[in-house]
């Protein structure tokens, strides 16, 4: 009934400021629905709108201000009340119902696939959504609509949630681990600090779990890598049960390492054993060479300096030098 009532009001005015555009000094009118129209159909609670039509519904949209673009989307999908949007979305609408449309448990398989494929593979959020992987993606699957970053994004924090709390709930019944600590540079000039947790299992059997991999900002001095550990361990309510932690050289995690909060601090073997192999092979890296220019002797030092950054290899286990962490 409340269907009907609202497609006998498709002949009301609409409001000029919502409703009507000025096209070549003439108006067009673009929907009959206004704003006001489309504001009847929902209920106001806090800062929230719920939809009237909707039977048991959690669904809540926000207000955005003077657009009501996604409650007439809503609207005229949720409930084929056409009248309701405007040109674009009518077009769109049109178009995906002439569309082939997937099942709803086909369609959570396939976003569960490329959210998987987004965090496994390290791609962008919006890879799926490239022209090339669009037409690949209708040939394939005809009539699945790729999952928009937004609703990428909140699966990942969905299963990051999840990730966490299975976590917590496995180092709880752990009374002893060991963690392996460091610090790296990815290609963007960004750095990360990774921990990983060893522990026996209940059959006795080595387990190792990533605990904490998060972009590490500001100055690497020990105090604040200390600090940055520390946390990570508190948050999981672990850090009295930490028996050893094994890094590499590096005179800062080093520094922050070699403390009793962490147990027995050990030298990563593998680290110690590539810098022993580079040094008695006389395995140094050849600097760049730079071209001869008019610049000053401070741009060419900071020239210099920067290339020297540049250079570094953190993901390789090298020692990074006190004067790139100060």
């Amino acid at each position: 009934q409340s269907q009907q009532q609202l497609r006998q009001r498709a002949d009301s005015t609409a409001s000029d400021a919502t409703d009507m555009a000025n096209e070549g000094g003439k108006l067009k009118r673009k929907t009959t629905m206004s704003k006001q129209d489309v504001l009847a159909s929902f209920t106001s609670i806090d800062d929230y709108l719920k939809c009237n039509l909707c039977v048991d519904s959690t669904k809540k949209f926000s207000l955005n201000g003077s657009s009501d673009t996604n409650v007439r989307r809503h609207l005229g999908v949720k409930h084929h009340l056409k009248q309701f949007l405007y040109p674009s979305q009518l077009q769109e609408y049109e178009s995906k119902q002439k569309q082939k449309f997937i099942s709803t448990a086909h369609k959570q398989q396939l976003d569960k696939a490329i959210v998987a494929a987004i965090y496994i593979d390290g791609r962008s959020f919006d890879d799926f959504r490239k022209t090339g992987m669009m037409k690949f993606l209708n040939l394939a699957t005809p009539g699945y609509n790729v999952p928009h970053r937004k609703t990428v994004r909140r699966h990942l924090e969905l299963i990051y949630r999840s990730y966490r709390e299975n976590l917590k709930q496995q180092l709880s019944r752990v009374s002893d681990i060991a963690l392996t600590c460091d610090v790296w540079k990815s290609s963007t000039r960004t750095y990360y600090l990774c921990i990983t947790g060893h522990f026996l299992n209940g059959q006795n059997k080595n387990k190792s779990l990533v605990l904490s991999f998060r972009r590490f900002l500001g100055s690497h001095s020990a105090i604040r890598l200390r600090r940055f550990i520390s946390n990570e361990l508190e948050k999981l309510k672990i850090k009295n049960k930490i028996c050893a932690i094994t890094t590499d050289n590096g005179p800062d995690i080093r520094a922050a390492a070699s403390t009793a909060d962490f147990g027995i601090r050990l030298s990563c073997v593998a680290h110690d054993l590539n810098l022993t192999i580079k040094s008695a092979l006389w395995l140094h890296k050849k600097p760049k060479k730079r071209k001869e220019n008019t610049k000053s002797r401070d741009d060419d030092d900071d020239h210099q300096q920067q290339e020297n950054d540049d250079n570094i290899s953190i993901a390789d286990g090298e020692d990074i030098p006190e004067e790139y962490l100060n």
